[in-house]
């Protein structure tokens, strides 16, 4: 193998096992996200164990047959039992709901997971801004039938208290210590079919078009007081933002919210360590150096820019204190969330914390 993939390298591809268990795992995307769908696939790929197949439902809001192609041909490398069930969405199905940040709708068709998979019972959703060092198989050995959603909590304050600002203006329920981050929804599909709750969803949204969390407000309004909610370990749901050593040694489910690094075109944009892991593990699955997978991507002036940036602001602290105040002058204060939040961050020295796999 190569310098590059020995980094994330070091299973066999378990050619004769037996295959013991189908999981399966849904994606949504359109050409634009198409980049973050290929990486959670891969890594999904990469990562769980060889004795069980993979179905991967990809829902395609203009994801592209050269795209198709392209996911299946790589995720086909890294593990031995694999499916792909192409699913194109028409975007008109959303019409009257809104858009997260500018970014598109097809971040409600998780709802629609129920009728467009009716025979399935369970499926893993996980938004495109994931990197899955953790082995999927564990995850589904969680299924419980008394459960209809499984996630777990999203800790980071701007948000749940914007949500509850919203959710008190409804007359809404809101408990901070059940808010829940959908980027990982592992929906019991039997149970949701059964109970009519993607209609109940549904409903919710179009009677409430002003959600400001899209269909992650729409998901915890309806399962605020339900008991069939569980809410698991922070380890499938590990945010970039805050993540430790020890939690990445842990080999979790990395989740870039809010900074998915194809698309870090704001002006907060710094090249942490996490974000060039990304890059590292894309640059693996196509075989090609680290400048060349980020320079797929972005100019060279921005790379560079983005990376000093971070090297100044995380060892110069009076150029953070400066840049802080800067933000309160102009009245944006949000910025200095987002930058604490990029800035927590620890040094991962060549990449030497990731270990090969046994």
């Amino acid at each position: 193998a190569s310098g590059r993939a020995c980094i994330f390298a070091g299973w066999s591809k378990g050619e004769g096992l037996a295959v013991e268990e189908n999981i399966e795992v849904a994606l949504s995307a359109d050409a634009r996200f198409y980049p973050g769908m290929f990486m959670v696939a891969c890594s999904v790929a990469y990562y769980a164990r060889r004795d069980v197949h993979l179905t991967f439902h990809l829902l395609d809001g203009g994801v592209g047959a050269e795209h198709r192609a392209d996911l299946e041909r790589i995720v086909r490398l890294w593990h031995p039992s694999v499916s792909f069930d192409w699913l194109s969405i028409d975007k008109k199905t959303f019409e009257g709901l809104p858009e997260w940040r500018g970014r598109g709708k097809m971040t409600w068709a998780r709802l629609l997971l129920p009728k467009l998979l009716p025979n399935s019972d369970w499926v893993v959703y996980l938004d495109t801004d994931f990197l899955c060092l953790a082995d999927v198989a564990e995850l589904w050995k969680k299924r419980r039938e008394d459960v209809a959603l499984m996630s777990s909590l999203d800790r980071w304050i701007p948000a749940y208290e914007m949500e509850g600002a919203w959710f008190s203006r409804q007359g809404l329920v809101f408990d901070k210590n059940r808010y829940f981050c959908a980027g990982l929804c592992f929906f019991n599909l039997k149970r949701f079919r059964l109970q009519g709750l993607d209609e109940v969803c549904v409903r919710f949204a179009t009677e409430h078009p002003d959600v400001c969390a899209v269909d992650q407000s729409v998901l915890n309004a309806i399962f605020s007081n339900r008991s069939d909610l569980l809410l698991i370990s922070s380890r499938w749901q590990t945010f970039t933002r805050s993540v430790t050593k020890d939690e990445l040694l842990s080999f979790p489910m990395l989740h870039y919210a809010g900074e998915a690094p194809w698309v870090c075109l704001h002006h907060t944009f710094v090249a942490t360590d996490l974000w060039l892991l990304w890059f590292r593990f894309y640059a693996m699955l196509r075989n090609v150096s680290m400048w060349r997978a980020m320079r797929e991507f972005y100019t060279v002036g921005m790379i560079v820019r983005s990376r000093l940036l971070y090297l100044v602001l995380s060892r110069v602290p009076l150029m953070k204190r400066v840049l802080f105040c800067y933000f309160k002058l102009i009245g944006h204060e949000e910025s200095i969330a987002i930058y604490k939040g990029f800035l927590h961050r620890f040094e991962m020295p060549r990449f030497s914390y990731f270990m090969k796999r046994s």
